[in-house]
């Protein structure tokens, strides 16, 4: 099967859809039954939450500075924690909450899967550039080495020449 790495994208993209779509309804289900939110608060819920998340992820994206995504990784692992509290929460039984713990964990991999998947391709192209870097840092570290050298010599030769004018 010869699938390209944009069709695994969006099939990984599909089952974080499936995931937050059930982690809408647990969430729902505990801000009317457990924190016993009115109507437009409780619906409001799941936006803050996995809206929350969705903000993180985007913020994690290779377009924003170190610090953007780092504040996103820690947005997102509240939100992901708040999540996880809400799915676990809304279930009645230990499966419904083994459940809500799986939605979560689904959610969280494919977001880790769907920033990870590339095709060979890139990684080909990814490899060469790595190699090219390598070789760059070799090249410069053997002119540093001889530079050095070179300047011990005549470090070497100065202090030689110095000497003899001193004896004569």
């Amino acid at each position: 099967m010869n699938i390209d790495a944009s069709t695994t994208k969006t099939i990984v993209r599909a089952f974080m859809v499936v995931a937050a779509a059930f982690s809408f309804k647990h969430i729902l289900y505990t801000g009317e039954h457990h924190l016993q939110l009115d109507t437009a608060e409780y619906w409001a819920l799941p936006f803050l939450v996995d809206g929350l998340a969705i903000l993180g992820l985007i913020w994690r994206g290779e377009k924003y500075s170190t610090f953007t995504r780092r504040m996103g990784f820690w947005t997102q692992l509240t939100a992901g924690s708040l999540s996880l509290a809400a799915n676990v929460a809304a279930g009645r039984s230990m499966g419904q909450k083994a459940f809500g713990i799986f939605v979560v964990a689904l959610f969280l991999f494919t977001e880790w899967a769907s920033g990870r998947v590339e095709s060979r391709a890139a990684e080909v192209a990814r490899q060469k550039v790595t190699a090219k870097r390598a070789a760059d840092k070799a090249r410069r570290d053997r002119t540093k080495r001889a530079r050095s050298a070179a300047n011990r010599a005549e470090a070497r030769r100065i202090k030689t020449a110095e000497t003899a004018l001193q004896a004569a």
